[in-house]
């Protein structure tokens, strides 16, 4: 049977990338039999890009517990991919949803979130839970981490529809069922070799630069189109690479859930996205490989 899937808070980036591979790839789409969200806000270019592809988006109300069990109910909902929303109140939201989806009996339920952030501290990253002619990244001089940079939320996409369009006798094949999966990027960098690999791919003098937080969100405001808690997040989870924590690949499990096909490298993106890092450009490409489409590095550019 196939599955009625939806997914949280899709005015975000991530949740939309994959609602739009759910919807747009045929060989994925028709192995679900619908694809609607919840959303707090109904307004946003994402949501209305869903709405046309054939996704039924649902405005999320927080607080009527009661209504949002009988709208996925209705919906006649059997798989929620819950991503936590890009919000303050997001641990309250996440909480309640979580109970919401027990009282409809949703029997498959995919959480995504970033790695990483089980090695979080209370104190000092509450929150987990940029091109100048410079990489300006809050990270330190000689840290190192895999990244997942941002034309490879793709990656994350493809690896989410997988488990999302899986058939078992449980409801998911039996091969996710249970399973924690975790992907990072390919290679490990810290930020002058970061910088390095975009220069030979770019064919530009980039340099890494160090600034602190405060500068960082700075650049994040100027040059990233989000809020101030998504930017938090991001700061916390560089204060993640400082520490040491985010030493380290998975790869393996990605490549087995899609098949073989491997993630995209660093130099990869760079090539491909290149055009998105000049002055009179913004904005993320989809990567399309074989019908398929694939977390973050924050970029600017002064103008």
């Amino acid at each position: 049977m196939s599955h009625y899937v939806c997914i949280t808070f899709t005015e975000g980036n991530t949740r939309f990338v994959i609602a739009e591979l759910l919807l747009d790839d045929e060989n994925i789409f028709k192995a679900i039999s619908s694809v609607s969200g919840r959303t707090l806000n109904l307004t946003t270019h994402h949501c209305k890009d869903l709405i046309q592809l054939g996704a039924i988006i649902v405005p999320h109300q927080p607080g009527r517990v009661k209504n949002v069990v009988t709208s996925i109910k209705d919906n006649n909902v059997d798989t929620v991919c819950m991503i936590l929303p890009a919000s303050k109140h997001k641990t309250d939201v996440t909480a309640e949803l979580i109970e919401v989806v027990k009282m409809a009996d949703v029997p498959n339920i995919v959480l995504i979130t970033a790695a990483g952030c089980d090695l979080a501290e209370r104190d000092r990253q509450p929150k987990l839970g940029v091109w100048r002619g410079a990489l300006s990244l809050p990270i330190g001089q000689q840290h190192k981490f895999a990244l997942v940079v941002l034309g490879m939320i793709q990656d994350v996409a493809l690896l989410a529809a997988h488990v999302l369009t899986g058939k078992g006798s449980h409801g998911l094949d039996d091969k996710h069922r249970g399973q924690l999966t975790t992907i990072t990027g390919t290679t490990f960098l810290n930020g002058h070799e970061l910088a390095k690999a975009a220069s030979k791919a770019l064919k530009a003098n980039m340099k890494f630069e160090v600034i602190p937080d405060r500068e960082a969100k700075q650049v994040l405001r100027k040059h990233i189109d989000t809020n101030d808690t998504e930017i938090q997040f991001l700061v916390e989870y560089y204060s993640l690479v400082r520490e040491g924590k985010t030493n380290y690949m998975a790869t393996t499990a990605f490549c087995d859930v899609t098949m073989g096909e491997g993630p995209q490298k660093p130099h990869e993106f760079f090539k491909i996205y290149g055009e998105e890092f000049t002055p009179n450009k913004r904005g993320v490409k989809r990567r399309k490989v074989d019908g398929k489409y694939s977390g973050y590095i924050i970029v600017g550019w002064d103008r």
